[in-house]
């Protein structure tokens, strides 16, 4: 993955969604009756590198490492993987990230910029 950037997804705009901090949102599940229901969410655009074992630019589906090794490091869940944009955009994927709380989608925002792969011994670069 490089070229790592966030995504300003226009659902973000939405009545269920509200800013909790630059690149963050905070989703209402069922309303905003149940606070037990909010989950913070973040997405990314990158570009996919098939010399790194993942899918080649113009794939609509999104590789499953290194992303599988973030949403686990990072301990968040896929929330959208933006189909639409993945079919139609050539060059780049979409995902959102989901968690409970607000730290671990501040991390995923850290990724901003830098380069992930997975390594020959399957292990998570950041760089």
């Amino acid at each position: 993955m490089k070229n790592i950037r966030f995504y300003a997804a226009p659902k973000y705009s939405g009545a269920e969604y509200e800013e909790a901090e630059n690149g963050i949102y905070m989703f209402h599940e069922n309303g905003y009756d149940n606070e037990d229901d909010l989950v913070y969410v973040t997405s990314l655009i990158f570009e996919q590198e098939p010399e790194f074992g993942e899918n080649a630019p113009d794939s609509p589906y999104v590789s499953q490492y290194p992303l599988e090794d973030i949403l686990d490091d990072f301990m968040c869940v896929c929330g959208d993987f933006y189909d639409r944009e993945n079919e139609e955009d050539k060059q780049n994927s979409y995902v959102e990230f989901v968690c409970e709380d607000i730290e671990p989608i501040r991390d995923i925002l850290s990724l901003v910029g830098k380069h992930v792969y997975m390594s020959p011994e399957y292990k998570l670069i950041i760089e």
